[in-house]
């Protein structure tokens, strides 16, 4: 249970470092105040009122139509790893983090090593006293 435990946290950690460096665009189309489409990682489809160039008598003229229409793109930056990696720590937040992991270490301490605080001492044997005694165990 523990081993599966591990798996699946060890999955979702990694999912939730892969999708927050992903970066996406978002492209909106909108005709006058009303949103026409909406795409995500690619371009949006248009109304059908788009400017379209119009030749006039002249093939050297050109005019524009002026239109209703307007595309926007918003782009969402994910985190990046390397500017993570050059975050600068100020000497307050060291100090928190080495008291924080020398704190946490300590409420880890074995109680084997806690009860080898205690020596006790047996008295000094003068006599050996299985020998004087001719007990012997067979």
């Amino acid at each position: 249970m523990k081993e599966l435990l591990y798996k699946i946290s060890s999955i979702a950690v990694a999912f939730l470092v892969l999708f927050s460096t992903v970066s996406f665009t978002v492209e909106s189309h909108y005709c006058g105040d009303l949103l026409v489409d909406v795409a995500i990682f690619s371009k949006t489809d248009g109304c059908g009122m788009e400017s379209e160039l119009q030749k006039g008598i002249n093939d050297k003229l050109s005019f524009f139509k002026k239109s209703c229409c307007k595309n926007i793109t918003s782009t969402v930056e994910g985190n990046s790893i390397d500017q993570q990696a050059q975050q600068n720590l100020e000497l307050q937040q060291i100090y928190f983090v080495t008291s924080f992991m020398i704190s946490f270490n300590n409420l880890f301490i074995d109680t084997i090593q806690t009860a080898s605080l205690y020596l006790y001492k047996p008295p000094i044997i003068d006599k050996d006293i299985t020998i004087l005694l001719e007990n012997f165990r067979i």
